[in-house]
């Protein structure tokens, strides 16, 4: 009886400590704080390019990284995707082929300045946005 009270009482507490995790958990990201060298899209989630291209029409950042584009898809397919944002893909939009995750970390080391500090802004799932510096 008193084994089956610790077992209540622990899954009790376990069940109070997930919903206060789950309760703090940002469930929508806001626009970065501050400007950012560089925005990359991680493709994968259905508004990850159209947020990081919202961004760069905001001024957010200046260059555009998308990763993880199938190889065989080309910029101009993309861009006729988002007709209010073409005009970025002529001049401040990269196009990286990578197929996985350190195919796509490669691309952004390789796209950064390296002779000075860099941050970039990353578009995730769920239309959120974070920063990194």
């Amino acid at each position: 009886m008193q084994l089956k009270f610790v077992r209540v009482i622990a899954v009790v507490i376990f069940g109070a400590g997930f919903l206060w995790f789950v309760h703090r958990i940002e469930l929508s990201g806001g626009a970065p704080v501050r400007s950012a060298d560089g925005i990359v899209a991680l493709t994968g989630g259905p508004f990850r390019i159209n947020d990081a291209l919202e961004l760069l029409a905001a001024g957010r950042g200046r260059r555009l990284l998308i990763t993880g584009v199938n190889p065989v898809t080309r910029p101009n397919q993309i861009s006729r995707l988002m007709p209010e944002h073409q005009r970025w893909f002529t001049c401040c939009v990269d196009i990286d082929h990578s197929a996985n995750t350190i195919g796509n970390a490669s691309a952004v080391a390789m796209g950064s300045n390296h002779s000075r500090p860099c941050t970039a802004s990353c578009t995730r799932a769920g239309a959120s946005r974070i920063e990194s510096g």
